[in-house]
Parts: structure tokens; C-alpha cells; sequence
């Protein structure tokens, strides 16, 4: 779980671009309360938070404090898009979607002491995102973050059930201009140095052609790289080539299951693609790009059969890195609607949507052995015996391979 933390240890991106749409007339302070405490006897103007889900019963505590000492509070992200009559109980105003759109409305009406409870987006997922601003990555100069975010684009295709993106961001692929998104990156470097860049799209290579024109252009950088993708990267070599030469280092690939019957209930396209996940996951890690797969356990059709099948799965990978959750109904997601009309969702507080925390009934085990599975897949992996095995393969990847200036 640290070497998790260390990995996810980025900015609040979405902080940093309401930021940059503040006019500069403003004084503006980031605080990420994971790295600093919070000064509750300073006098600001507005406090803006944004939550997660598994945060928001924090934000309310925040948002409390300050709001007693008359000072105006206001929530964002994407607890509160999903649940915005939920949050408006708790603040003065809830900011509910992209926030180009809707904060300098609010901005202009506190000016005019006439804001609203919520600000929603009319159209959700519509906005043009090549007029977002870049993130004022400046107000993060003093944390020691590992990695710093960018975002290329928002909206998926991909549907998947237990996922709220679609509904928060739409299926539309909308992504930003590669003059934008290099610009971004000198931006990062400028501050920076040499520091990890996180994409932290959801699926950052759905535009192929774009995409291979940015990696050319990121190529000329000399920077270090991870994202997020899905398993076709490895249909395409001149893709993986080019992401390999321009400073990937690795890629989180959401594989989801390798039981069918439980795939079957996520994501059909995924399903199609199963029998050749090996294949696909030794492509991808040929080029020197490590990936980390990302399953979930305790679906429908999982017990301690597919448990076993898990691990010797991720064995046989040579995963550079894994990330293993239990099936979390989140505001938002169609699993969540299933689970709560079929009476098996467990009445838990907001603070144990962690992906770690049973919160459903599962079918065929129980909440605690389905938590037992998922440390036994997590101990297996960590085994000393199985962590030099993986070692030694990827050495071996990386010493035969030749694509330019990759850093390893």
C-alpha cells in the first residue's frame, strides 16, 4: 500500500484549473490536507474543496468549520456532480460538473451577492476542452509530489458498470490539442524538473493518430511518463514503439477479472478480449513498459477458485505493478442501482468507499472472505521468490531491447 500511495502521490488537478479560472486579482492557497495541515483560523474569503467519495464526509467537516466563521464554502468534484442536493445540505454552494463552465458564473454572482445553492452544467460533457486554461501548477511548488498530473482529455466510450466517468464526464471523447498538452508539459518541466508526468486521463490513447503525433513531440522532452490505458495499446507497434522512445515507464490497464462469467457482468469489450490477455500484456511489457493491472474481486461468479486463478494469472504476467479492489457501488455507477434495487448494497458511511472495503453482498463468498482473497492476492504478489522473478524479467526486457532514450 505505500508503494500504491507513493505511485498516486500527484496534485488535485482539478483544483489547480479552477485556479487558473480565478481571476488573477485573487489571492489563492492550495492545501492538500494529506501533506499539510489546515489552518482553520485564517480568514479567506471562499474555501473550495474537492472530494472524492470516500473523502466527502472530511470535506463536510472542512466546510463546517469554516462555515461558521461566516466564510463562504463551496464544494466541487465528482461526489458532488453525482449528489449535488446531498452536498448542498452541508455547504453554501455546490459546484456540480466542469467547473469552466460553472465557477466563474458563481465567482461573478458572490461578487454580486446573489449565488446560487448549485451550478450545474446544462449540457453535461458538451464543453470544448481546448479552452481550459493550464493548471496553476505554480501554487504546488513547495509539496514534494512524485508525480505531477495532466490531463489530455475527458468522456470514455467504454461503459463499464461500475464506473460513474460516463455519467460526470459523458461518453464523448473530448481531448484537448497537442500544442495545448505540450505546453503543459514545458509548464510542468519549467517548475519541475525532471518530474514524473501522470496522465491521469481514463483512457488516454482512444484518439490514435493525435496520439502518436504528441508522443513525437513529447520524444524531443526527455521526460518520464505513466498513464492510464486499456489493453488494445498492444494491437498497435508503432504505438508502443513510439510510447516507449518518448518516456513511458508504465501503464495502468484495467483487466477487471479473468473469470468470464464475472467479466461478462463489467464491460462485453473486455470480455471479447480476454483470452488474449496474456498475449497483450507480454506485448505491452516487450517494449519496457511495465503494466499494472487492475482487477476486481468479489464479483458475482468469483470465490476462492478464481481467487487461485488470480494468482497464478499475475504470476504468470510478470506485472510490473497490480491494483486489486473489492467492486464498489459508487454514486453514480449502474452497479450501485443494481445492487441497491436487488437489496444487496451494505449501509456503510461515505468514508469506506475506499475500493478496499467490502460494501456490497457478495454472491458466492462472504464480505470478510472476499477481503481475506484480496490480501491473499496482494501477499502473493509481494512474495520475495515472486518479486525477483519479476525483476529479473524485466532486466531482461529492457537490456534487449533498443528504442532510443528511454530511462530505466
Amino acid at each position: 500500500m505505500k508503494n500504491i500511495r507513493n505511485l498516486w502521490n500527484s496534485p488535485n488537478l482539478g483544483m489547480l484549473t479552477v485556479a487558473a479560472l480565478t481571476p488573477s486579482e485573487w489571492d489563492i492557497e492550495y492545501i492538500d490536507e494529506h501533506l499539510r495541515d489546515i489552518d482553520f483560523n485564517q480568514k479567506y474569503d471562499i474555501v473550495g474543496l474537492s472530494c472524492m467519495t470516500q473523502q466527502i464526509e472530511r470535506g463536510y467537516e472542512i466546510a463546517n468549520k469554516f462555515k461558521e466563521k461566516g466564510i463562504t464554502t463551496v464544494i466541487g468534484g465528482i461526489h458532488a456532480t453525482v449528489r449535488p442536493e446531498e452536498v448542498a445540505q452541508y455547504v453554501d454552494v455546490v459546484i456540480a460538473g466542469e467547473a469552466e463552465l460553472t465557477w466563474p458564473t458563481f465567482l461573478e454572482d458572490w461578487g454580486n451577492g446573489t449565488y446560487k445553492k448549485i451550478y450545474k452544467e446544462l449540457h453535461p460533457g458538451m464543453l470544448d476542452i481546448s479552452t481550459s486554461p493550464i493548471p496553476r501548477y505554480d501554487l504546488i511548488k513547495d509539496y514534494n509530489y512524485s508525480t505531477i498530473t495532466i490531463n489530455t482529455s475527458r468522456g470514455c466510450p467504454h461503459d463499464c458498470s461500475f464506473c460513474a466517468a460516463s455519467r460526470v464526464y459523458g461518453p464523448v471523447y473530448r481531448r484537448k490539442n497537442n500544442e495545448q498538452i505540450i505546453s503543459e508539459i514545458m509548464r510542468i518541466k519549467e517548475l519541475f524538473g525532471n518530474s514524473y508526468i501522470l496522465f491521469g486521463d481514463d483512457n488516454i490513447f482512444v484518439s490514435r493518430d493525435e496520439s502518436k503525433d504528441l508522443l513525437r513531440e513529447i520524444k524531443k522532452l526527455n521526460v518520464r511518463w505513466v498513464a492510464q490505458t486499456d489493453i488494445s495499446i498492444s494491437d498497435d507497434d508503432e504505438l508502443l514503439k513510439l510510447m516507449a522512445e518518448s518516456g513511458c515507464q508504465w501503464v495502468v490497464i484495467g483487466l477487471e477479472s479473468i473469470a468470464r462469467k464475472s467479466l461478462e457482468g463489467i464491460n462485453k469489450w473486455k470480455t471479447d478480449r480476454l483470452d488474449s490477455y496474456r498475449d497483450s500484456i507480454d506485448k505491452v511489457q516487450s517494449y519496457g513498459i511495465g503494466v499494472m493491472g487492475a482487477f476486481v474481486f468479489g464479483l458475482d461468479y468469483d470465490d476462492y477458485s478464481v481467487m487461485e486463478d488470480t494468482i497464478k494469472f499475475i504470476a504468470d504476467c510478470n506485472f510490473y505493478g497490480i491494483h486489486v479492489t473489492s467492486p464498489t457501488p459508487f454514486p453514480g455507477s449502474r452497479y450501485r442501482n443494481v445492487m441497491q434495487e436487488s437489496g444487496r448494497l451494505i449501509d456503510l458511511p461515505w468514508s469506506y468507499y475506499t475500493h478496499w472495503d467490502v460494501l456490497i453482498k457478495p454472491n458466492l463468498l462472504t464480505p470478510n472472505e472476499v477481503q481475506n482473497c484480496i490480501y491473499k492476492i496482494y501477499r502473493a504478489f509481494v512474495d520475495e521468490k515472486e518479486a525477483n522473478k519479476r525483476f529479473a524479467n524485466f532486466i531482461h526486457k529492457f537490456r534487449k531491447r533498443d528504442v532510443g532514450n528511454v530511462q530505466c
